[in-house]
């Protein structure tokens, strides 16, 4: 765990080092002549900015927000991690999750304006690390909270470990979906189920990823799923594997109903095989409105040889993704970014980085065949259909001026 600390520091102090010293352009939310089709988070791990995209896939800004953003309505400055949604949330909208903060920051691209900047707790003591939010019925957000709150007496509506409904125009948090019927104990310690990305798969019902971990993180379990119906508030555990662990990443399919589990395993150990028994990778789909089936199952340890799935993941067609693979932290040994059809087993590298946690979370278009992947040392990458596999493209500079590298993008919803 200290080794992979030191590696990830490391890579940050090298990406601040990077960082321009000259001014800059003011991100000041300007409206937007032109329509923004993807957003790219870059940072350096102590400062943020969002850079857009156009519909082609170019730059429109490379700070439309950054950590000197200062506006009526933001609740917090943003800071060094910052994620997008899994999911757009609105037509013409961005939304940011600000995980050191807590807050969850939705803004108007059109206008400049802050729709709102929420407290995503009630307390400001608790730190609920929010990984993902989604729009459910009658202007409701609902906000996967990572931690859960260990401190006794902790008020019920700060209690973590759950997803948390906060009225998007008051901005206040009215009721929480704990997640504490799918804890479980391993030996003497409790393991948190710890709700990260999720994906709205039906009308009602909500499938999200678990770490399950222990609150030191030294203790963890069979990888699932929660299957969570947002209507009548029910939680439902899914295993997916007895082998697989640490299943926190989900993301759609491309096909409708459908949608994919990346599982990394033990994520604190230094070397790559010592993850392989605890990955891989697991396809699901809606049956109906309120039933969620495994779909088909790709196991790392089922071919000794294959890259280990570490996180990126992207569906890129009918069974197939695309997700970054990583080698020994001890090391430093090179990213692969690699393409898998679950079904077959077949994979192929398609791009090849210096150092490891690199390759960020991508998109995929499917009216355009270009798949984009934010390479925090290449810049965006660009990969068009060739044949079964992806050929890259070009390369995209997002952070000309600021030098901050990228690490996720995502479509915006319009």
């Amino acid at each position: 765990m200290l080794k992979r600390l030191m590696v990830i520091l490391a890579i940050a102090s090298a990406a601040c080092d990077n960082t321009s010293s000259g001014s800059c352009p003011d991100a000041d939310l300007q409206s937007l002549s032109t329509t923004a089709r993807f957003a790219v988070v870059t940072s350096d791990f102590s400062s943020s900015a969002v850079a857009l995209l156009d519909a082609q896939g170019e730059l429109v800004t490379e700070a439309w927000i950054d950590s000197g953003t200062t506006s009526p309505g933001i609740a917090a400055t943003l800071g060094g991690d910052i994620v997008l949604p899994t999911v757009p949330l609105g037509t013409n909208q961005l939304t940011l999750l600000q995980r050191d903060a807590g807050v969850v920051s939705r803004f108007d691209l059109s206008s400049g304006q802050v729709i709102s900047s929420i407290q995503a707790r009630a307390q400001a003591s608790f730190s609920p690390n929010p990984q993902d939010v989604i729009v459910g019925a009658n202007e409701t957000l609902w906000v996967s909270r990572f931690e859960p709150n260990l401190v006794p007496d902790a008020p019920s509506i700060d209690l973590g470990n759950d997803l948390l409904r906060i009225d998007a125009a008051s901005g206040i948090a009215q009721e929480r979906i704990g997640f504490e019927s799918i804890d479980t104990m391993v030996g003497d310690q409790v393991v948190y189920a710890r709700p990260s990305r999720m994906v709205q798969a039906t009308s009602s019902m909500v499938v999200v990823g678990l770490a399950r971990l222990s609150a030191d993180f030294t203790t963890t379990t069979t990888g699932a799923v929660a299957l969570v119906n947002v209507n009548d508030k029910t939680v439902q555990l899914l295993e997916l594997s007895p082998t697989l662990r640490n299943c926190g990443e989900v993301v759609p399919g491309i096909v409708g109903g459908r949608l994919f589990v990346l599982c990394a395993g033990d994520t604190f150990a230094s070397t790559e095989e010592a993850r392989r028994s605890g990955a891989g990778i697991v396809e699901l789909e809606a049956t109906n409105d309120t039933t969620v089936a495994i779909r088909s199952t790709w196991l790392a340890q089922s071919d000794t040889m294959a890259p280990i799935p570490g996180g990126a993941l992207v569906a890129v067609g009918d069974g197939t993704v695309v997700y970054a693979s990583r080698g020994d932290l001890d090391v430093q040994d090179p990213e692969d970014l690699v393409l898998l059809n679950l079904a077959s087993g077949a994979y192929a590298v398609i791009a090849q980085s210096n150092n490891v946690f690199v390759f960020g979370s991508g998109s995929y278009s499917v009216t355009e065949d270009v798949l984009r992947v934010p390479s925090a040392d290449a810049g965006i990458l660009r990969f068009t259909r060739d044949g079964a596999s992806f050929s890259e493209a070009s390369r995209l500079n997002v952070s000309p001026c600021r030098r901050l590298a990228p690490r996720s993008l995502s479509l915006l919803g319009f």
